[in-house]
């Protein structure tokens, strides 16, 4: 068993822990091709481009999608905080980091996606607490 400084082990049977530095751990290439990243991140741009950090706070329900959030040359984050909820209704391009706080949630619109699958990209940290 591996484990990160900082991180915490709870009901762990392994004989042993060797702990490392994070820069230690193997960077592994996404099961994702860069061609359907790079479509993602078309669909989104198709839908527009928001040049400020998207934030939902308060309880906030709003629906968004198709739409890029920031560009690459500056970076814009997408934050849910405060019991808020986001209806995705198409695919979302954060050029920067994602932040969901607890109470926070994000659903596919079931009116824009039925029963697929939508896609959240995001350049920076996505973080779920």
């Amino acid at each position: 068993m591996t484990y990160v400084s900082g991180g915490s082990i709870q009901n762990c049977i392994a004989g042993g822990a060797t702990k490392i530095r994070p820069s230690e751990i193997l960077r592994e290439d996404l099961p994702i091709s860069q061609g359907q990243i790079d479509d993602w991140e078309g669909d989104a741009t198709d839908g527009g481009t928001i040049n400020n950090d998207y934030i939902l706070d308060l309880g906030v329900t709003d629906y968004l999608g198709p739409i890029q959030i920031g560009t690459p040359e500056q970076p814009k984050n997408l934050t849910l905080r405060n019991g808020s909820h986001l209806y995705v209704e198409g695919t979302i391009y954060v050029t920067g980091d994602v932040l969901l706080d607890p109470g926070s949630t994000i659903e596919l619109d079931s009116v824009a996606y039925g029963s697929t699958s939508g896609v959240i990209i995001a350049d920076g940290k996505i973080t779920v607490e």
